[in-house]
């Protein structure tokens, strides 16, 4: 019974980290591709919190950071994610956006 007990709690394990995974790549794809123009060219949708807060009902964060003004920094979600045990799972990917560059990070826990 130990041993049925353990793989059953492996196989737990690795099936909430797929379903994470699976979480932030669609969540990821929707804000880079759905709410642009083209692929990752941002547009207005990407900074609105009506939108962005509102995605989906497992815990994200999205973070818009400017490369070029570091200074400048975007940040939605539905719960916090950063101030939380490192239990989450980070897609990064680069876009575009009123000329410059922005670091799209998505969390998903």
């Amino acid at each position: 019974m130990e041993k049925v007990s353990y793989i059953y709690n492996i196989n737990e394990k690795y099936q909430i980290i797929y379903n994470q995974f699976m979480d932030g790549r669609v969540l990821i794809k929707k804000i880079t591709e759905q709410y642009t123009n083209n692929i990752c060219n941002l547009t207005s949708n990407n900074f609105d919190p009506s939108i962005m807060n509102n995605l989906a009902n497992f815990p994200y964060e999205i973070i818009y950071e400017n490369l070029s003004n570091i200074s400048q920094e975007y940040i939605f979600s539905n719960d916090n994610i950063t101030n939380m045990q490192n239990n989450y799972i980070e897609f990064n990917r680069v876009c575009y956006y009123d000329g410059s560059l922005f670091l799209v990070r998505v969390l998903v826990q």
